[in-house]
């Protein structure tokens, strides 16, 4: 079930994060190389999962725990659509998200451990414009929580990159 994702209608990804169906584990994908978490996440919590590149390798983390890292393979989508809870595939958009998705973010600089812990904030929602990086962020949808957000829009709280809500 999509969290987030990048990817063209072939299933070829620039980058996706979502929970595998039949075990409820996290997969973090890159051009094609992926990375996976150990626990299945169906429990009913919140967790938070960050997904960092700094150009060469890729990090993923959990609840301000890395959980792996890789090499982007080789897949590189441009001009498509950035969906949220979702993904892409020849079908249509599907694989829909079952839960809540909050606080997305996009960054303009590699995160490190310490940037993602803050992040995190011991599983709290924080003000993303106080992090020690704010200069740095680039894209901010509260999931409406955010200044003029709406039913059908999600105003970008950091950028111009508006999300629109389609059922």
């Amino acid at each position: 079930r999509g969290i987030i994702s990048k990817e063209d209608s072939t299933g070829d990804a620039q980058y996706s994060i979502y929970v595998e169906g039949s075990t409820g584990r996290i997969k973090f994908d890159s051009g094609g190389d992926n990375t996976y978490s150990s626990t299945d996440y169906r429990d009913d919590a919140w967790h938070h999962v960050a997904m960092t590149n700094n150009g060469g390798d890729y990090d993923c983390f959990i609840d301000g725990v890395s959980i792996g890292s890789g090499t982007p393979g080789s897949e590189g989508v441009t001009g498509e659509d950035l969906f949220i809870g979702a993904r892409e595939s020849a079908s249509g958009i599907e694989n829909f998200f079952s839960g809540l998705i909050d606080e997305v973010s996009f960054w303009s600089t590699t995160m490190d451990t310490p940037a993602v812990v803050e992040m995190y904030n011991g599983g709290v929602p924080t003000d993303l414009s106080t992090h020690s990086d704010a200069g740095s962020l680039v894209t901010w949808l509260r999931m409406g929580d955010g200044t003029g957000d709406t039913l059908a829009t999600m105003i970008d709280q950091a950028g111009s990159n508006n999300g629109t809500m389609t059922d």
